[in-house]
């Protein structure tokens, strides 16, 4: 139902209610009982909240209820006696997915957006993690993001946003990952790097890239690993694996690791 149509609507229905309630139509009567004015307030005090409900600005109740029959200044009054009561997250959007699972740690490259729920002037999007693992943002200039996880830049960027706007709801969305990437190299149908957006194991890895070509030693395939400084190999059998053999050569894959497919 068009919006527009509430107000004719609320109208008619008052309208009618004026001509069988004596109760509203004794408002529109100079001389009332105590009683009575009482109830006129709590009729009207209903319309206002009932034309809320469905929507409708003050400006628009206010008119509303002059033409149905209530008396300008009454009509002001409770206006002036019943402010519209806005929720703490009313018309507040449900949090943006961060993109990325909640353990997930910002590094360099990443491509971020910063979103200060109804501050755009403090908010920022696209902006890249750079090689110092720091970001640019408005009002607070340089912060460091690498090594966090999306919530604790939140925290960190809320914390710093604090002397300019009052409590800060921020939220950091990973809009790509460029930071973890793996490399394949050799026989393979599709080389170079790729984003570890996501967990991944090796025959994922290889299947994302098309598989291995025609001149592929399969069973030769290795992981080739760095981790504390040490250079290690780890062998994979890729038609092994595909039977379901040797599901421990599956291994999942770290950020910097190379699959290499010998021919």
């Amino acid at each position: 139902m068009d919006r527009r149509q509430f107000p004719a609507m609320l109208v008619c229905g008052l309208a009618l209610t004026s001509v069988i309630s004596p109760v509203i139509v004794s408002a529109q009567t100079p001389a009332v009982s105590g009683k009575a004015t009482s109830q006129i307030a709590k009729d009207l005090a209903q319309y206002i909240q009932d034309g809320r409900k469905l929507g409708l600005k003050d400006d628009e109740l206010r008119a509303s209820a002059i033409r149905t029959g209530w008396k300008p200044n009454l009509v002001d009054e409770a206006l002036k006696a019943s402010p519209p009561q806005e929720a703490p997250n009313a018309g507040k959007p449900e949090r943006e997915d961060r993109g990325v699972p909640e353990e997930y740690i910002i590094g360099e490259a990443d491509v971020l957006a910063v979103v200060v729920y109804k501050e755009p002037d403090a908010s920022a999007a696209p902006v890249v993690v750079r090689a110092d693992g720091k970001v640019t943002l408005p009002l607070i200039k340089d912060v460091v993001v690498a090594g966090l996880t999306p919530a604790q830049a939140e925290k960190l960027i809320g914390d710093k946003l604090m002397p300019f706007i009052t409590e800060p709801d921020v939220n950091v969305i990973v809009r790509e990952v460029h930071s973890k990437r793996i490399y394949l190299i050799g026989a393979i149908r599709k080389t170079g790097p790729v984003d570890l957006r996501y967990p991944m194991t090796v025959l994922q890895a290889i299947t994302e890239a098309n598989g291995p070509n025609e001149f592929a030693k399969r069973s030769k395939i290795f992981v080739r690993r760095t981790t504390n400084g040490q250079t290690f190999q780890l062998k994979f059998d890729y038609d092994a694996v595909l039977r379901g053999e040797h599901p421990e050569q599956n291994v999942w894959l770290q950020p910097g690791d190379y699959i290499i497919v010998p021919q």
